[in-house]
């Protein structure tokens, strides 16, 4: 039976909580873009896990998602397509161009046989793991807010530097930032000097 290692790799995170209002959070979404982490029931197929344990409606997986990619491979059947412990997962909607076109659920995947996720078949551990999440375009926006509210798993590394790069009245306007429960300066996060190097982060935004 398989087990879930990669589920030890979120153990003992430090936690980092931004207190933000609606309009700031927009300058965190290319962190999703860029690749994150979340605990999940794994084992499960890929809408079961979109519907319930993301919470999205199935109309909305149906018309919003138009591209999905299980360990990068094209995945067009969510309903039998299983997601297991340490997958990665990538999330698009409206793609441009031709390319987008082939790549995109619907009549045309049966051109790119070759390439399509297939399922083994072969997967017997369900349970508590983890999974590699990345939104692209439209999706950053529409499931952003819901996931940074949740709470993200990132290297620390990666967090230290993308949130040195915010600009200064991003700062300004974060009401409070809290560091295992305690209360940090955001100088202190702009220096990188609130972490050491390659941790674990569940990072986290409060609504102001």
């Amino acid at each position: 039976m398989d087990s879930p290692e990669g589920l030890e790799k979120l153990q003992g995170a430090a936690t980092l909580s931004l207190e933000l209002v609606a309009e700031q959070v927009v300058s965190l979404f290319l962190l999703l873009q860029n690749g994150f982490f979340v605990k999940a029931c794994v084992g499960c197929t890929i809408k079961d896990f979109f519907v319930k344990q993301l919470g999205l409606s199935p109309d909305y997986v149906q018309t919003r998602i138009q591209g999905i990619f299980l360990n990068g491979k094209p995945a067009d059947d969510i309903d039998t397509a299983v997601i297991r412990d340490g997958a990665r997962l990538t999330l698009s909607g409206t793609m441009p161009g031709l390319v987008g076109i082939a790549l995109r659920r619907g009549p045309l995947a049966v051109f790119r046989h070759s390439i399509t996720h297939r399922e083994t078949g072969n997967y017997t551990y369900s349970g508590d793991g983890y999974i590699q999440l990345k939104l692209l375009n439209l999706l950053m926006k529409d499931m952003g807010p819901e996931l940074l509210r949740k709470g993200i798993y990132t290297n620390s590394s990666e967090l230290t530097a993308y949130l040195g790069n915010l600009p200064t009245d991003f700062w300004q306007g974060c009401k409070t930032i809290s560091l295992d429960g305690r209360q940090i300066a955001p100088e202190i996060i702009q220096r990188g000097e609130w972490i050491p190097e390659n941790r674990m982060v569940k990072f986290s935004v409060v609504p102001a």
